[in-house]
């Protein structure tokens, strides 16, 4: 059950709940050691190949949740743990990135060693319960972040970690408090699992619709692009639209004030379906009308949005303006056929695709009634695929509020 804490004590960093002690991490009683991870030389082959012991790298590790680990993608050998700095970490430690991606958090449920980028806390488990300092780190993550200053690299030594102070209740409502916490992970993988299967549906719908459609059709013919049925057509996708390439204004035009045309420089401004403009700009020189296809053009290539109203369009994108289609209909054709889009793309710096490239690209066209009725059936699954998405925003802001009021003493937690 839930209630308020009265009888607070005051301590050197502010009121804590009777019974709660302020430890350091260094605190042996509770944390036994420290280990910094390590990289064996990559170029002696003997350290790595045929190894069988796990080791873990940043790239592995999400951020903002408790990761458990039971395997890794990379292995080391027994010789490369027994001859160079590399350390065995003992299950159920608790491991924190403190370089690069800083505050990710790991268990781990197997023995295990990481490269140099993270600290691992070798737990006193009669004392201290793993999941507690993991979901308490994760709660610091700021002010982790905040240990390695301004630097371009980020880094935090283990001095500097070791010092960092945190609130610690009783054993008991550390576990209590765990499993509520816990609880709330387990609804935000529900609605993760949930929004995975709904993309599995979608994607495979969009493979279904764009070959069979979703009128009953008897005759079906080879084409360029596949089998389709045998009365749609197919078309270059510039005899059908017409393509707007994006050009960048000056930017001494560009401001945050809303002064002005909405200004889209590429990708970084796409939603789900609609973009969501951060610059605008007082001299416009491309301009995509409302509900046109915008497309990325430039690293990453191939990532569609609709234009919800008028915008100026940077050398990142392309306005795709339809004149034969329906403007949905193309947005979830281009969605699919991203990679197809990316193949046609060029440079060795950086991928880019060509006006004419786009001109070219073929698709099919049903006639007008299917294809807006394919759109519509593909905007009824992204609608409950973004309800479920707003439904893990709101449980992540729930899990973040608690573990504020629960992992601080404000309210307190216990077994009943």
């Amino acid at each position: 059950m839930f209630y308020k804490e009265d009888g607070f004590k005051i301590r050197e960093i502010g009121k804590i709940p009777n019974g709660w002690r302020i430890i350091e991490l260094k605190n042996k009683k509770y944390i036994k050691k420290i280990l910094t991870g390590g990289t064996p030389l990559k170029s002696k082959k003997e350290y790595w190949n045929g190894g069988n012991i796990p080791w873990l790298t940043n790239e592995e590790v999400q951020n903002d949740k408790i990761n458990y680990i039971s395997k890794t993608k990379t292995y080391i050998t027994e010789k490369a743990l027994k001859e160079t700095n590399v350390k065995l970490i003992p299950p159920r430690s608790v491991i924190l990135s403190l370089t690069a991606s800083v505050g990710k958090v790991v268990i781990n449920e197997i023995p295990i060693t990481t490269n140099q980028q993270f600290n691992a806390f070798i737990i006193n488990l009669e004392k201290l319960y793993p999941e507690y300092l993991a979901y308490t780190l994760l709660n610091l993550k700021k002010k982790i972040e905040q240990l390695a200053g301004i630097t371009t690299f980020k880094f935090i030594s283990k001095t500097k970690i070791s010092e960092l102070k945190i609130l610690l209740p009783p054993l008991t409502e550390q576990k209590a408090i765990v499993q509520v916490l816990k609880d709330v992970d387990d609804l935000i993988e529900i609605v993760e699992n949930q929004i995975k299967t709904l993309q599995r549906i979608k994607r495979a719908l969009m493979e279904k619709y764009f070959s069979e459609g979703v009128f009953e059709h008897k005759e079906f013919r080879k084409t360029k692009i596949g089998r389709i049925p045998k009365e749609w057509e197919v078309n270059k996708l510039g005899n059908v639209a017409k393509i707007i390439m994006g050009q960048s204004p000056p930017s001494t035009t560009y401001n945050t004030q809303g002064i002005g045309m909405p200004f889209l420089q590429g990708k970084a401004e796409f939603g789900n379906v609609y973009p969501s403009e951060t610059k605008y700009t007082t001299k416009p020189l491309k301009i995509a009308k409302i509900g046109s296809v915008l497309i990325s053009v430039r690293a990453p290539v191939g990532d569609v949005n609709i234009a919800d109203k008028e915008y100026c369009i940077g050398r990142g994108l392309a306005s795709i303006k339809v004149l034969k289609v329906d403007n949905f209909f193309l947005f979830y054709f281009l969605h699919k056929e991203r990679t197809k889009l990316q193949q046609c793309s060029c440079g060795s710096t950086f991928q880019a695709i060509k006006k004419e490239h786009l001109e070219n690209f073929l698709i099919p066209l049903p006639p007008i009634e299917e294809q807006k009725e394919i759109a519509h059936r593909l905007k009824e699954i992204d609608e409950i695929i973004e309800n479920r998405k707003k439904e893990k925003e709101h449980l992540i802001r729930i899990k973040k509020k608690m573990m504020d009021l629960l992992l601080t003493g404000k309210v307190r937690i216990m077994e009943c």
